[in-house]
């Protein structure tokens, strides 16, 4: 005898959930993936091409597919689609380097020269940039003089045998000196022209293999000059490889 009672007593299973609509599919979206997560940005940008219908999209969204064939509730189709969308943006991301953290010369008296170039390789006779920072990380005050690159800073070439240029920009200096005090913490931040050519000195870049770096002098606060010989202390910058070709 069939025991009628425990049949009714037996839910029925609940009918799958199927997403036919755009509007279902954002719901769905909201209630299945974190909001923030990677995951979650693909599915936005899959729901304004399922928006647009574009025909790379479509196919995967004109039949019904039942939110319960993988787990979670999430579909192939979707599953699949936000993989292949989620593989271009890891490679992305792996691809985007941090910008490298500057590079300090030796620290005198606490405070530290660093400079960096655009590019390492200079064609023979070309002009270039060499940007230049320097910092008081001491207790003092130091004074730095800021008048004239050209004239506060030496920018040397130096080749595998030891044959050094000295490469800053001639130009024509008029005008007192601009002595800067930078306090503890403070920075300072200055462009040096230089040539890959005929020097201040008459000689001429060769092409080759170089490293390249820069000195500068700075003085205690109570100082009135900041030069070599003056009661100054001089300043060597990291060293950077370079090409002349």
């Amino acid at each position: 005898m069939i025991n009628m009672k425990g049949i009714m007593n037996v839910a029925p299973p609940k009918p799958e959930r199927c997403i036919s609509t755009t509007d279902e599919l954002i719901q769905f979206s909201h209630d299945q993936v974190p909001i923030g997560t990677s995951a979650y940005r693909a599915l936005l940008f899959l729901l304004i091409c399922v928006q647009l219908r574009l025909s790379v999209v479509k196919p995967f969204f004109n039949c019904r597919v039942p939110a319960a064939s993988v787990p979670h509730g999430v579909t192939v189709p979707t599953l699949l689609f936000c993989f292949a969308l989620l593989l271009p943006m890891r490679t992305l991301a792996q691809s985007v380097v941090p910008p490298a953290a500057a590079d300090w010369g030796k620290s005198v008296q606490g405070v530290q020269l660093s400079i960096t170039l655009a590019t390492n390789v200079f064609q023979l006779g070309s002009s270039a940039t060499v940007e230049s920072l320097t910092r008081n990380t001491s207790t003092n005050d130091v004074v730095v003089d800021i008048f004239a690159p050209t004239a506060v800073f030496d920018v040397l070439l130096t080749n595998r045998t030891g044959k050094s240029y000295h490469i800053t920009t001639p130009t024509a200096i008029r005008g007192p000196r601009q002595f800067v005090a930078l306090k503890p913490g403070d920075k300072s931040a200055e462009a040096i022209p230089v040539t890959f050519g005929k020097t201040r000195f008459g000689d001429t870049v060769e092409p080759g293999d170089y490293t390249l770096l820069a000195t500068r002098h700075f003085s205690a606060a109570t100082e009135d000059y900041v030069h070599e010989g003056e009661g100054a202390f001089k300043l060597e910058s990291n060293s950077l490889k370079v090409e002349v070709k």
